[in-house]
C-alpha cells in the first residue's frame, strides 16, 4: 500500500526548547537501505532517556509527544550540514540533563501532515515530498514557503520533523496502518 496524507493544517508552536540527542549523516544505519536511525530510537528506548525528558516541565497546549527533529544548514545555498536529533519539545528555559543536549527554536507556525501507512514496512517514513506538495502546493515551488531563518546554535537553519503521538502511532488500525505526523517549520504570511 501506497503512503496517503489524510489531513493537514497549520499549527502554532512557542519557542521551544528541543532537548535531545543529536545524530548526523556519518550516524546512519549502513544496513537500513534508506539509512535511518532505527537503532538509536532502540536506544533511547532501553535506556528510558524519553522518561526522563517526560520528567521535565512541559509546555501546555501543544503536543509532547516524541519528536525525530531534521535539520539542515545552508550556505550559499548549499546544504553543508544535517542533524537528526531525538527528544522533545521542552519550554525554552528548561536546565537540560547532564549527557543531553539542546537547540533553541523560536516561536514560529508549522505546517503539519498526517501520514497513514505501515510503521512495519518503513514505507511512513518515506513522505517528505509528498507532505511539502501537499502543505505548500508545487506552482510557486514549496522551497519558497519553508522557514530557513531558524537560529539553531547562532547558525541559520530549516528544521522539520516527524511527532510519534502516541495514539495515532500506536493504535494500528484494521489494515495494520498508523498515523505519523510530519511538520515543517515555514514562514510567516505576509499581512495584508
Amino acid at each position: 500500500m501506497a503512503i496517503e496524507v489524510v489531513k493537514t493544517y497549520k499549527e502554532h508552536l512557542p519557542a521551544v526548547r528541543f532537548v535531545g540527542k543529536m545524530y548526523t549523516d556519518e550516524d546512519r544505519e549502513e544496513d537500513n537501505p534508506k539509512g535511518g536511525f532505527d537503532k538509536y530510537w532502540t536506544e533511547w528506548h532501553k535506556n528510558g532517556w524519553l522518561d526522563i525528558l517526560r520528567q521535565l516541565p512541559q509546555i501546555e497546549n501543544i503536543d509532547n509527544s516524541p519528536i525525530g527533529l531534521m535539520g539542515i544548514e545552508y550556505k550559499d545555498g548549499v546544504h553543508c550540514n544535517f542533524q537528526y536529533w531525538i527528544g522533545m519539545m521542552l519550554p525554552i528555559e528548561t536546565n537540560v540533563p547532564e549527557g543531553f543536549s539542546f537547540v533553541d527554536i523560536p516561536e514560529s507556525d508549522v505546517m503539519v501532515c498526517w501520514v497513514y501507512g505501515s510503521n512495519k514496512t518503513g514505507e511512513i517514513f518515506d513522505c517528505h515530498e509528498l507532505c511539502m506538495e501537499k502543505m505548500f502546493g508545487t506552482e510557486d515551488g514549496w522551497w519558497n514557503k519553508i522557514r530557513n531563518d531558524l537560529k539553531g546554535k547562532d547558525r541559520d537553519w530549516c528544521w522539520w520533523f516527524e511527532r510519534y503521538n502516541g495514539k495515532r502511532m500506536s493504535d494500528e488500525d484494521e489494515k495494520g496502518n498508523v498515523i505519523l505526523d510530519y511538520g515543517m517549520y515555514m514562514k510567516s504570511e505576509a499581512k495584508k
